[in-house]
């Protein structure tokens, strides 16, 4: 058995490298065309992105987080998209009255 001396500054390169470098099997990346005309459909009829995370988990078998849809949206409305505008409340917070 060898044993290596833990070094805290390349302990720190390696969690940074890690950080910036994307995982391959992260949900995001794995969006298919076939999963991505589901959700821009789904989006169509008004759902929440919690209501297309069960559907996926249901129909497809992937587990794909409401917090990975919405950053799905995001990024796809920083290109120039309009799939924010099918959410529910087009991507604006709820409000509460008082």
């Amino acid at each position: 058995m060898t044993t290596t001396v833990y070094c805290c500054r390349r302990a720190d390169t390696l969690a940074r490298e890690r950080r910036h470098k994307p995982l391959p099997n992260n949900a995001f990346y794995q969006l298919e065309p076939h999963i991505q005309n589901f959700i821009r459909q789904a989006l169509s009829t008004h759902s929440s992105p919690e209501i297309i995370s069960g559907r996926l988990h249901l129909e497809f078998g992937i587990s794909v987080s409401k917090n990975t849809l919405y950053r799905y949206i995001l990024q796809e409305r920083q290109a120039g998209g309009e799939l924010y505008q099918q959410l529910p409340h087009r991507g604006k917070r709820y409000s509460q009255a008082t």
